[in-house]
């Protein structure tokens, strides 16, 4: 796979919206549902692995990933706020163990593990902090994609709570 694309990938997890996960929390922790802004940046990139053909190219891959930023703004139903880890950090629900991910006392913290066939294994680590109203992680994915090496990429991501969600025009 090329870097390029694997990076799109996890992108696109960190700001999935539609994926249900399990809630491991005996007492869920619980965002305010309305309209949330998030901020993504790419704060560290790293890699060893034999898709790139020289240093040079490797070291203007990791600049590009390191000049990364994305902003999104989402609707949180009161559904969705009762999941909230859902909603900080998304990788594929079906393929994927979230039972060491927690979201609890105002802190985010665990392990994601999931598998990507057929030669890539994809664990991402969480450090965060939350509040009714904002959150912060911190979220280190480590792409290991066997005979080509490894991708380790940390993102930010800024969480707050803008205000109601509109309704749908009829």
């Amino acid at each position: 796979m090329r870097p390029a694309f694997q990076f799109a990938m996890l992108i696109q997890l960190a700001t999935a919206s539609d994926a249900q996960v399990p809630n491991t929390n005996e007492q869920p922790a619980v965002l305010e549902a309305g309209l949330w802004k998030t901020k993504l940046s790419v704060v560290e990139f790293n890699g060893t692995s034999t898709v790139w053909s020289d240093d040079s190219e490797m070291a203007l891959f990791r600049r590009e990933m390191l000049a990364q930023r994305q902003t999104d703004r989402q609707c949180l139903t009161p559904e969705q706020a009762r999941e909230p880890i859902s909603r900080l950090i998304v990788a594929d629900p079906e393929n994927c163990d979230y039972s060491s991910a927690v979201m609890a006392d105002g802190i985010i913290s665990g392990s994601v593990t999931c598998n990507a066939p057929p030669d890539e294994d994809l664990t991402l680590h969480l450090d965060g902090h939350y509040t009714a109203t904002r959150a912060e992680v911190v979220v280190t994915y480590l792409l290991e994609d066997k005979g080509n090496g490894s991708i380790t990429v940390k993102l930010r991501g800024r969480h707050r709570r803008i205000g109601d969600c509109r309704r749908a025009r009829q």
